[in-house]
């Protein structure tokens, strides 16, 4: 993820840099190559993408950017009179500690750190049948009776993306997990099919839709009974980033057969 801009030269430079001011700190407390004054006034990650805010009329010639393991992340040159510089994160990044350094030649004359991490949950799941208005624009019967909508949160700081959602146990259709596949519906493309991944940003909650059909009635995975049948199924979320997230619920099939059956999910942790 390391922006073209940078070069060896520079990680070099600034390698040094950071050893010597380092040392300089270990041996006097009033010896910093960092100025006084810090040129920044807001280090923030927005959706994927890091914003640094300066002050314009500070002498900045370069910032850059070093991730966790200590190599160099990105760089961008300041233009004069500038106060604000983007670098584009993605999903595919190292979580952890990143250092962001204001240049002036050679000396560092400002530096922010923040922890870009992402911290995704599921919180919500409701079956598109109960709950036909929440399912996305556009969706056939087929798709309101047999799918699922998704709530995950990420309260992290940094974002994520979900790259498959699977559903196993006691659901009419269990997900082939061996599918190259996401099962997740494209609400970006008018032709709908399966998205690569949804993206979630840090301190936003998510929306995603399945496509596997785990609550088809075209199923004789599960049966239904006026007594009722209870049974447990497990919904599986894969991050890019994450760990993948595991989240149970308890499940009643009530009513004669499948296709006019009343279905009732309800959190199993709770």
């Amino acid at each position: 993820m390391t922006d073209s801009t940078d070069s060896i030269d520079r990680r070099t430079a600034i390698r040094t840099l950071l050893a010597s001011t380092a040392i300089g700190l270990a041996g006097c407390n009033d010896s910093s190559s960092v100025a006084q004054s810090d040129p920044f006034t807001d280090v923030r990650v927005s959706d994927t993408t890091l914003v640094v805010e300066f002050d314009a009329d500070a002498s900045i010639d370069e910032i850059t950017v070093i991730q966790p393991d200590g190599e160099a992340f990105a760089s961008r040159s300041v233009t004069s009179g500038s106060s604000k510089e983007t670098i584009d994160i993605g999903t595919q990044y190292s979580p952890g500690e990143y250092t962001v350094h204001a240049l002036d030649g050679e000396e560092t004359i400002g530096e922010r750190t923040l922890t870009v991490s992402p911290d995704v949950q599921i919180t919500d799941l409701k079956l598109g049948r109960n709950y036909p208005d929440e399912m996305y624009e556009g969706a056939n019967d087929l798709a309101i009776q047999a799918e699922t909508v998704l709530t995950v949160e990420n309260t992290g700081t940094g974002p994520d993306s979900v790259t498959q959602l699977l559903f196993e146990g006691d659901v009419p259709q269990p997900t082939n997990k061996d599918a190259d596949k996401s099962w997740i519906y494209d609400t970006s493309s008018e032709a709908g099919g399966d998205a690569d991944r949804i993206v979630i940003p840090p301190g936003e909650s998510t929306k995603i839709y399945s496509t596997s059909r785990p609550f088809t009635t075209a199923s004789s995975n599960v049966s239904c009974s006026s007594d009722g049948e209870v049974g447990q199924f497990t919904a599986i979320v894969r991050l890019e980033i994450g760990e993948t997230l595991q989240h149970q619920y308890d499940v009643e099939y009530t009513g004669q057969v499948l296709s006019d059956c009343d279905i009732t999910v309800s959190d199993a942790d709770q």
